[in-house]
């Protein structure tokens, strides 16, 4: 666990230009991988401020994602990098496969699983882009601030829990999506 703190320590300096420090508020402890936990914080309403921080992040950040997906051709956005090790549950090893992936977490998982819809994926990936974020802001400004939701696998998923998931995923997958352009330019020379 420790290799990870520090890659997230290492990321905040690069982005904030400052020392940081971690302080554990909460630890919780998943039955199994890939289960997705709540935090006691999870469970209270989401504010106003929450709401529209997120919104925020998402609208910065997919401006970020689809200028990225515009500007590379066919062979940098379906380019692997062989030696880039994976979980067994991930299926996305491209530029591309992670921009789908982006799309498809937060309107065909994330907001499923708390219970507000799910949106069927368009056939072009631009157009996806732009549609599931216009999707998923809508859904973000209109959903009650309480929303508590228990799945069948018994995943506690809750407005709060929504919004934290969504300001973290795409950020996150970004940086992993653009380390992986600049390794497919060097690599196919472009």
């Amino acid at each position: 666990m420790r290799p990870r703190r520090c890659d997230l320590r290492r990321q905040l300096v690069d982005v904030i230009h400052d020392d940081v420090t971690f302080t554990v508020a909460e630890r919780t402890f998943a039955p199994r991988t890939g289960f997705e936990s709540a935090f006691q914080r999870d469970r209270r309403p989401c504010t106003a401020a929450e709401r529209q921080a997120t919104r925020d992040i998402l609208a910065s950040v997919r401006s970020e994602l689809i200028a990225l997906v515009s500007e590379l051709s066919d062979p940098l956005l379906d380019w692997e990098d062989p030696e880039r090790v994976l979980p067994s549950y991930a299926s996305w090893r491209s530029v591309r496969q992670l921009a789908w992936h982006v799309v498809d977490t937060e309107s065909r998982y994330y907001l499923p699983c708390t219970g507000l819809g799910y949106r069927e994926p368009t056939e072009s990936l631009f157009d996806e882009l732009v549609q599931s974020a216009a999707h998923v802001d809508a859904v973000v400004q209109s959903m009650p601030a309480d929303v508590v939701r228990t799945t069948e696998a018994g995943e506690v998923w809750t407005s709060t829990k929504l919004l934290r998931r969504l300001a973290w995923h795409e950020r996150g997958e970004l940086a992993v999506m653009r380390d992986l352009a600049a390794k497919a330019r060097r690599a196919l020379g472009k």
